[in-house]
């Protein structure tokens, strides 16, 4: 993917159901261009901790969890790369992985916590498979 910072007709978005070591979630993975700020991406999620730091080659690492309601917790890890392009994921322990719109309830939960780590969400999104 060639990233064009700004344009917003280059993106790709994937979600879903996810079970991982008999947990089951949600999750959607995007992978987009943006010039926006890291700490933009955490206030998006809503998260109630974001931890942004810059990884050797430049890129900004964008980490952080949510808890929008009771029992739901949800991880995010965003890679913002110097090319401009961002590889988002969140990943949750209910039906919309990201917690739930404001005011919203989420959906079901479906466990007491998310089926991914934020380590292993960390490590899909700096994979160089999306190089």
């Amino acid at each position: 993917m060639t990233a064009q910072p700004g344009d917003p007709d280059n993106w790709a978005l994937i979600a879903g159901t996810l079970t991982s070591a008999g947990v089951t979630g949600s999750f959607d993975l995007m992978i987009r261009s943006s010039d926006s700020e890291p700490r933009e991406w955490c206030r998006l999620a809503r998260t109630e901790d974001c931890d942004v730091s810059t990884l050797p080659d430049g890129s900004r690492l964008v980490t952080g969890t949510g808890r929008q309601a009771p029992g739901a917790v949800s991880y995010l890890a965003c890679l913002m790369r110097h090319d401009g392009t961002t590889v988002l994921m969140h990943v949750g322990n209910q039906e919309d992985p990201r917690g739930a719109a404001i005011n919203s309830p989420g959906g079901e939960i479906y466990s007491p916590q998310p089926p991914l780590t934020l380590d292993q969400l960390k490590a899909i999104v700096t994979s160089d498979k999306w190089w």
